[in-house]
């Protein structure tokens, strides 16, 4: 940490269980995917940016599995170098859909790092 701030420790992802119905056997289904995050700043000078997006539903009864590389995306970014920037957590997105729709199932949400270009507020970190 720079500037007398405190590192950064916190999760950036939570995830929980959640439970559906029974599972009976039925059609195949594919895996499906949530919208995308919004894009996150730029990681450093001349560096990236990644927006993610999670899995609304697992493939089912031999549907198309979901890949994991088309859960991010990355793209160039610049940002001003040697510019003061102050971090704080994003709040908490909400919760995504459940993973299954019967049986034992996991939901996730994320948040993210920003970065101001003014210190936040005394107490204002983001850490929800």
């Amino acid at each position: 940490p720079a500037f007398g701030g405190r590192p950064c420790s916190d999760a950036l992802s939570q995830t929980s269980k959640c439970h559906a119905k029974p599972c009976e056997r039925g059609l195949p289904i594919d895996c499906a995917w949530q919208e995308w995050s919004a894009w996150s700043h730029c990681d450093r000078c001349d560096g990236q940016m990644r927006r993610f997006r999670h899995i609304a539903a697992h493939a089912a009864n031999g549907g198309r599995a979901c890949s994991a590389g088309d859960a991010e995306e990355i793209a160039n970014c610049t940002r001003r170098c040697h510019a003061r920037s102050f971090c704080v957590w994003s709040d908490w997105q909400e919760y995504g859909a459940c993973s299954a729709t019967c049986g034992k199932g996991l939901r996730s949400r994320s948040r993210y790092m920003e970065a101001l270009a003014a210190p936040p507020p005394d107490g204002a970190d983001g850490a929800a």
